[in-house]
């Protein structure tokens, strides 16, 4: 189900997405709207009250940010998500998170599958590994994939990054 989940395809995407952010200094909530073309290029505008304030174009090497309210201009190369959100992203992983895909699958890697009553939910690490995660002597990133019932689509993704102190959800 992983892999036909990860091998869909598409040429072009447009969508309105209710966003929350939350870090250690900050906890916000915007629209964002997202048209992207596969391998090419994708942009954002976030809106906060219909008014929209960040624009940003994203290419396979860069990553350009217009914010209207604070008066700037950023051209940054990918590597500057990873120097924010302590997340390295190509923008193939990109666009696999906005289309709900699985995140880096690899279909020749093995995973494991956890315990759980309710999804299916697998794992790029062993329970011995995760083991090792909570004492802290794990410093790979982990990845879980929550399937629905069905098999049919992906109910959330989380990533965590052990070394950078850094989990990621997506529901």
């Amino acid at each position: 189900a992983m892999d036909t989940l990860s091998s869909q395809s598409f040429d072009s995407f447009y969508s309105k997405i209710s966003t929350r952010y939350q870090d250690s200094s900050q906890n916000v909530s915007f629209k964002t709207s997202v048209r992207l073309v596969t391998d090419s290029a994708m942009t954002m505008t976030i809106t906060y009250a219909r008014i929209p304030f960040v624009n940003s174009l994203i290419t396979a090497d860069s990553i350009k940010v217009t914010n209207k309210k604070d008066k700037c201009y950023t051209k940054e190369s990918l590597s500057f998500i990873k120097e924010k959100f302590s997340v390295d992203f190509s923008l193939k992983n990109i666009e696999e998170l906005i289309m709900g895909l699985p995140v880096d699958f690899d279909p020749e890697r093995k995973y494991y599958q956890m315990d759980s009553e309710l999804t299916y939910e697998l794992c790029t690490h062993s329970k011995r590994d995760l083991k090792k995660l909570e004492k802290g002597e794990l410093n790979e990133i982990v990845m879980f994939y929550s399937l629905s019932p069905d098999l049919k689509q992906l109910t959330s993704m989380t990533i965590v990054s052990p070394k950078d102190k850094t989990e990621i959800r997506v529901d």
